[in-house]
């Protein structure tokens, strides 16, 4: 899309670390395998006085609508079950998504016994996007769910590297399995408080905004 307001969004596309993260770490195949996917292009508001979920939008290539990232949230049970990409409600085409590679394998793989299914899912997306809540739910992520992303990214890592080493050759040694075991224990626990202090943040930001935008109603 090459006619948006440059003065009012920034463009993240797969050269921004965050996509590049997205596209190289295999544990984000986890969250595309149950349909939480990003599109290949995102418009973020200059604008930071808000959270990041409430100042991402997200353009159609087909019809140059550009979408509230919030049209595809936990509180509209739109966030998953988008594995083919985001349903556009205004020309009924799909958004395609930016794929990690592993998953993209699996897609590869898969596409061939996969086109029906793509036509069914195309065919329910409408019914998905009816009555949708676009007021941002400034939630908190709690230290428990934290540390649930965390013991689920760790736990992902150690069968996939330890596949990873087996497919090579390696004898998979009882210290190789311990080690594996605490490197991605440590490093789930790393991944997942830091992904709690970031999203929290930003929840905190529009936290902030609505107070400030309610005092100044007030006043």
């Amino acid at each position: 899309m090459k006619n948006y307001d440059k003065e009012k969004y920034k463009i993240w596309n797969w050269k921004h670390p965050m996509m590049l993260h997205w596209i190289i770490n295999p544990g984000v195949a986890v969250s595309e395998f149950v349909g939480v996917v990003t599109p290949k292009v995102l418009f973020i508001e200059k604008d930071n006085s808000k959270g990041l979920a409430e100042r991402t939008y997200i353009p159609c290539p087909h019809c140059d609508t550009i979408h509230s990232g919030l049209k595809w949230s936990k509180q509209n049970n739109t966030h998953n079950k988008n594995w083919y990409g985001y349903h556009c409600d205004n020309c009924q085409e799909t958004i395609p998504p930016l794929r990690n590679w592993f998953s993209a394998l699996v897609f590869g793989a898969l596409k061939p016994f996969n086109n029906n299914n793509r036509e069914r899912w195309k065919a329910a997306q409408p019914a998905r996007f009816e009555n949708l809540n676009m007021t941002f739910e400034a939630k908190k992520i709690t230290i428990k769910k934290g540390l649930k992303i965390s013991l689920f990214f760790g736990g992902f890592m150690f069968v996939f590297m330890t596949l990873y080493y087996w497919l090579l050759g390696e004898s998979l040694s009882t210290n190789l399995i311990i080690m594996n075991a605490v490197l991605w224990l440590i490093g789930g626990l790393c991944f997942g408080f830091i992904m709690r202090a970031f999203a929290n943040r930003q929840i905190e930001k529009s936290i902030k905004s609505r107070q400030g935008g309610k005092l100044e109603a007030d006043s």
